[in-house]
């Protein structure tokens, strides 16, 4: 028997992206809706053209929880093919507008990115980063 398509983890993607734009109700509605961010009109009535995107852009229905989530590239843009892309919990964390991020030899990093890649202590690198070190 197939799965009724609003059952689906693609459909509660689509619409949680509108919940959080447009219910005013919603949690997380005062980061989303509440700062502008909308959804594009072409996906905001027509989860099959929302769908058709997802399929060719990297969604993947098997993945494991946090692996393939709807990502915004610009946090402070809409919800739109051009915006959205999907990634993993990791990306997701490191592309949130509440990070600090800064620069360090020639390319923008996240404390976390930073503390990852040159096996520093994120402590350390706050502390540094409050002194103007790098």
């Amino acid at each position: 028997m197939k799965k009724k398509i609003s059952k689906t983890r693609l459909y509660s993607v689509w619409s949680g992206m509108k919940e959080r734009c447009y219910r005013v109700n919603h949690p997380a509605y005062k980061n989303y809706g509440g700062r502008g961010i909308a959804v594009c009109l072409i996906w905001r009535h027509d989860f099959n053209t929302f769908k058709s995107w997802a399929l060719v852009n990297g969604y993947d229905e098997k993945a494991p929880n946090g692996q393939c989530t709807l990502d915004r590239i610009d946090n402070d843009g809409d919800y739109t093919p051009q915006n959205c892309k999907f990634s993993n919990a990791e990306e997701q964390m490191n592309n949130r507008r509440t990070n600090h991020k800064f620069f360090l030899n020639g390319e923008k990093l996240t404390i976390s990115q930073a503390s990852k890649k040159y096996g520093i202590g994120k402590t350390t690198i706050r502390f540094r980063l409050s002194k103007g070190l790098k």
